[in-house]
């Protein structure tokens, strides 16, 4: 145990302290646009003001960025309780970042339209694709994603269908 007594301790300059100041400044800067970037992830400021075309439209734009060509083609969404404009929306999203992280794919597709009384959200890509019996295998690894979705549908009387193979 080091002991030091008042005396012997020197107090920090003003440079130390402004240099201390300013990188404290510049992490909560940062937490706050990580932490805003989360709440607009969670709920989106468009998904209920703008509809959800508009947030769809946005989910397309924002992985543009990363090398993908993009395709939204979305109908209208009258008609859908606020559950399940939140439904769609999260369903489109997880299958976009996984299409992202896993599928090594150039394009990808995103529809919503209407057939019939029901709502279609139609998300395809042109990547590696997978055995979708492997979904129930990796959940052990914590890949998650797919099987809550399909979870989240079935609690609500969706469907969540998946049709893939390897190397498509």
């Amino acid at each position: 145990v080091l002991r030091l007594k008042k005396a012997d301790m020197i107090p920090p300059t003003a440079e130390e302290l402004r240099e201390v100041m300013e990188e404290a400044a510049e992490q909560s800067r940062i937490a706050i646009r990580e932490l805003r970037g989360m709440i607009v992830e969670i709920a989106p400021p468009d998904l209920h003001n703008g509809g959800l075309g508009r947030a769809l439209v946005r989910l397309g734009d924002s992985v543009r960025t990363q090398g993908l060509s993009v395709a939204v083609d979305v109908g209208e969404g009258e008609g859908m309780s606020s559950a399940d404009v939140a439904l769609v929306f999260r369903t489109a999203q997880e299958c976009i970042r996984n299409v992202v992280e896993h599928a090594k794919a150039s394009q990808l597709s995103l529809k919503l339209y209407r057939s019939g009384v029901s709502f279609v959200l139609e998300v395809a890509d042109n990547g590696q694709g997978f055995r979708p019996e492997k979904v129930n295998a990796e959940q052990v690894e914590g890949h998650v994603g797919l099987a809550l979705l399909g979870e989240r549908a079935s609690q609500v009387g969706a469907k969540l269908l998946v049709a893939s193979e390897n190397g498509r």
